[in-house]
């Protein structure tokens, strides 16, 4: 296990049961351990990709049978901070979560403990803005694949571009 302990990131995604006992385990293994424990109130236009008569149209109705079985019992839901750096959308917060990405922004605070950055908005610092400027994404990216359970063909459905990038992929700017 030891040799694996670099690839392991815990993600503890709103601390549900408040005890914390992640945060006693981080300070004896060398993972990096992610808290994001501050839950917002989204702004009204935010709030409406994320209400359930969105969800109903975009997601659970017309869209087949998997799609129909998400459960709707409050708005949305509550891991896709943890789940969205998962998704290979070119901003690679996979190979390192501080690049930030869909899954906020985080910092590390604490040796190996990260939570989540502040990015400005409207000129006022704000953690939650390093999630919440890629939720319209994230519901597109979720409603194009709820279309493409039910196309018939590949091009009757919204797909992600393809980018092409002549040179390096990587560079560093100053």
């Amino acid at each position: 296990m030891e040799q694996n302990l670099p690839e392991i990131i815990i993600y503890e995604s709103g601390a549900p049961d408040h005890d914390g006992g992640w945060r006693y385990v981080w300070d004896y293994m060398s993972v990096d351990y992610y808290f994001k424990n501050r839950l917002s109130k989204n702004s009204k236009e935010l709030q409406q990709i994320m209400d359930k008569p969105w969800l109903a149209d975009h997601i659970k109705n017309g869209h087949g049978p998997l799609c129909a079985a998400y459960p709707q019992e409050y708005t949305s839901e509550g891991d896709t901070p943890s789940f969205m750096p998962l998704i290979r959308n070119g901003l690679e917060q996979h190979t390192d979560y501080t690049l930030g990405g869909w899954g906020g922004r985080p910092e590390y605070k604490n040796g190996n403990h990260m939570q989540d950055g502040n990015d400005l908005k409207n000129g006022v610092s704000d953690s939650h803005y390093t999630f919440q400027r890629w939720l319209p994404a994230i519901q597109n990216d979720w409603a194009a694949r709820a279309d493409w359970c039910v196309a018939d063909e590949y091009s009757k459905a919204n797909h992600q571009p393809v980018a092409r990038i002549l040179g390096e992929s990587v560079r560093t700017v100053r």
